[in-house]
């Protein structure tokens, strides 16, 4: 990947990645931004705001590809899918995990169980189980095909 995006005082900013040049900049975002993730192609910016909405940006064509008001109390993590077909968002206080069709915008899932902010989300390499970490001291792995948790870890960092 030749870029690399952050979020900065209400705008979205992609910055090559060799030459640390501004290459695109998104001012149209709410001016707090929670998640930011790449595709792992490289072929979309996902970037999700703690007023609920989540935006991805088409990197090759340079524009909104699409926008959904994700999660009620806001994203807090995103991140894609292997191939990039699915976005899953993370919600801020909710628990709520939200999983998105990245071309048509279409929610094609709801994952309920944590019972607070989702702080870290992955998806496994074959795309069919996404693992969750969230504020309520448990990591979940999820099985998308039946949407239902496969495992529940708990603990506490320091504890």
């Amino acid at each position: 990947m030749e870029e690399t995006g952050f979020a900065l005082g209400g705008r979205a900013l992609v910055l090559s990645a060799t030459t640390g040049e501004i290459e695109q900049e998104y001012s149209t975002f709410a001016p707090y931004y929670a998640g930011l993730s790449f595709s792992p192609d490289g072929n979309y910016l996902g970037i999700g705001g703690r007023e609920g909405r989540m935006v991805v940006i088409d990197m090759v064509e340079k524009s909104v590809a699409v926008e959904v008001r994700a999660i009620e109390g806001g994203v807090n993590s995103l991140t894609f899918s292997p191939d990039g077909s699915v976005f899953a968002a993370g919600g801020w206080g909710t628990g709520l995990i939200t999983l998105w069709n990245t071309e048509s915008g279409e929610c094609v899932g709801q994952l309920r169980g944590h019972a607070s902010t989702v702080g870290g989300l992955t998806f496994a390499n074959d795309g069919k189980t996404l693992v969750s970490a969230s504020h309520d001291q448990t990591v979940r792995v999820w099985d998308l095909e039946s949407q239902k948790t496969t495992a529940i870890l708990e603990g506490s960092l320091g504890g």
